[in-house]
């Protein structure tokens, strides 16, 4: 039997693994498609974010991280959350295909209705995916999602390079979605040999709810927040703003994405593990915030000191108002990777009613901040958004250590293994 220190090394290689090959693609393709698309096109798929994230957030119904918690899983368990998650994805498809019009009407941009009902057959192909991709990370298997992930953006890149070349605009990106969402689910269902689909079970689901509902009313309010930038910038400003304002949050995010994405996948795990044990749970937890800090901190560090070097030479002169941009939110990507550790301990404590209920105070600060700032511009934006992941680093970290380990007396709440 493999020892868990062996599991945990080959783990973080293969996640780093999947996070470098991934990203590294990923910038690639996404300095050709700046080359080829203008802050606009990007804006107006970003202006959909809101409604496409709360989507996801959905149809996951948090009962991925409940497969992966949940210490025996059965194939009860299986076929409930596959269920779920494909007949949430169909019913959210179905509400953004009849609300498309609405959305174009509300941002005064008729071109978002046919690329909403596009971009939403993205939702029931991912579903496909969460369950099988959740038994991999249960059982630490990160190969396949490694070669899924780097196959569908490859792939997804490729066909969306070719279509903005050929000047398609916003519809590159939106082909990119469909194209990493079939390529990756179908990877993923290789993997696990397919779904071995039984009768889902009404117990079955009652037990994944109760640990995944905190974790989807969290995620609906988080992802509601997150994309309220988009949504005001939008309607205030133009889609040419919230692609400048995306792209000053993105570059500083991808180190931050790297080392959150590749460390947790396989620390959550762990953490569930060590639940109980609050010296160990303390230990792992110390570990992973010395190795992203390291990672993070001299990452970041070049890219404030070279930002305008950067952005002229990868992206072009249109993206240089993003340079001011992306150097204030750098210090806010600094902070995310330690509150997302510190949500992921409360997740394995058992205590998602606490990550739940944290949430109001902090979006209720965050929403301050956001409204000070919007008629003042993008850089006071900017200011208000560092300032607001400042907050949300404390409320999370003091949440972290003073929440006890719930019992674990009810299989939902045993220690197990998340994406």
């Amino acid at each position: 039997m493999e020892s868990l220190k062996n599991k945990i090394r080959k783990g973080l290689v293969w996640t780093f693994t999947e996070r470098l090959l991934v990203e590294g693609v990923h910038v690639v393709l996404t300095i050709v498609l700046a080359r080829l698309l203008m802050p606009a096109d990007f804006g107006l798929v970003a202006m959909l974010g809101i409604v496409t994230g709360v989507a996801t957030i959905c149809m996951d119904c948090g009962f991925a991280n409940a497969l992966i918690q949940r210490k025996n899983l059965t194939q009860e368990d299986r076929s409930t959350a596959f269920a779920t998650n494909v007949a949430i994805a169909i019913a959210c498809y179905a509400a953004i295909f009849l609300a498309a019009p609405c959305i174009a009407d509300f941002y005064d941009k008729p071109v978002l209705a046919p690329i909403a009902r596009a971009i939403g057959l993205a939702l029931p192909i991912n579903a496909i995916a969460i369950m099988p991709t959740s038994e991999l990370t249960r059982e630490l298997r990160f190969r396949a999602q490694t070669l899924a992930s780097v196959a569908s953006f490859t792939s997804a890149g490729a066909v969306a390079a070719i279509i903005a070349w050929r000047g398609g605009g916003p519809w590159a990106l939106v082909a990119q979605a469909l194209v990493a969402a079939a390529v990756r689910t179908s990877i993923i269902l290789a993997a696990v040999g397919g779904v071995k689909f039984h009768r889902p079970s009404a117990k079955s689901f009652r037990e994944l709810f109760a640990f995944g509902s905190n974790l989807l009313a969290a995620g609906i309010v988080n992802t509601i927040y997150e994309n309220l930038y988009n949504v005001f910038i939008g309607k205030r400003l133009s889609p040419a703003d919230v692609g400048l304002f995306n792209r000053g949050l993105q570059i500083p995010s991808l180190p931050a994405d790297i080392t959150t994405n590749s460390l947790l996948k396989v620390a959550y795990p762990v953490y569930s593990r060590f639940a109980e044990d609050p010296q160990q749970l303390r230990r792992a937890c110390l570990k992973s915030a010395v190795f992203a800090a390291l990672l993070l901190a001299p990452a970041l560090a070049v890219f404030c000191a070279f930002a305008p070097q950067i952005v002229a030479i990868l992206f072009g002169e249109q993206w240089m108002p993003a340079v001011p941009l992306m150097r204030i939110l750098s210090i806010g990507a600094f902070c995310h990777p330690f509150s997302q550790i510190a949500l992921h301990v409360l997740y394995a404590k058992g205590r998602t009613d606490v990550a739940f209920k944290i949430e109001f105070p902090k979006k209720a600060i965050g929403l301050a901040l956001l409204f000070a700032a919007l008629p003042f511009g993008l850089v006071p934006l900017a200011v208000a958004k560092t300032a607001t992941e400042t907050v949300f680093l404390v409320i999370d970290g003091t949440a972290a250590v003073c929440a006890r380990t719930k019992s674990s007396t009810a299989p939902t709440t045993a220690p197990a293994e998340s994406t």
